[in-house]
């Protein structure tokens, strides 16, 4: 989607309550919810979302499928993910804002994502960012997000 034609995307602070809707038991609520949801970080992951070293930058489908993957991930295991997010909001421990949580969730799908299509320049991301050795964003000790 064009930047010109991107919504203004809805601020940090409205999240919290966005998806404590997703997570409820009001089923019209949830599906408001879900769609605002998949509208919006499908938005900021086509138009606006700088994925590593200009991974995809100018690939409009596979942003699409990284977006697809993103919204995948936070569903996943009945919203684990979104659950998880939610009590850190709450406890004000280890937590971050819903737009930094969806950047840093679509950069390593981004990357694993390069490395499912055969994209030679996404395994050298993880070196360029100043680390000594690669990690996978997909490893263990990365899907605690």
């Amino acid at each position: 989607m064009p930047r010109s034609h991107m919504p203004k995307l809805r601020p940090n602070a409205e999240w919290p309550a966005i998806i404590d809707d997703v997570l409820g038991s009001d089923a019209k609520a949830h599906e408001t919810a879900r769609s605002t949801m998949w509208l919006e970080v499908t938005c900021y992951i086509e138009g606006i979302a700088t994925l590593p070293r200009g991974l995809f930058d100018d690939d409009d489908g596979a942003r699409r499928d990284i977006a697809l993957r993103v919204l995948r991930r936070l569903e996943a295991r009945s919203y684990f993910h979104l659950k998880e997010w939610m009590a850190r909001q709450l406890r004000k421990q280890d937590h971050v804002s819903w737009w930094a949580w969806i950047d840093t969730i679509s950069r390593c799908i981004s990357i694993d994502y390069g490395r499912i299509i055969g994209r030679e320049d996404a395994a050298v991301v993880e070196l360029m960012d100043g680390d000594d050795e690669p990690r996978a964003c997909g490893s263990q000790a990365t899907r605690q997000w």
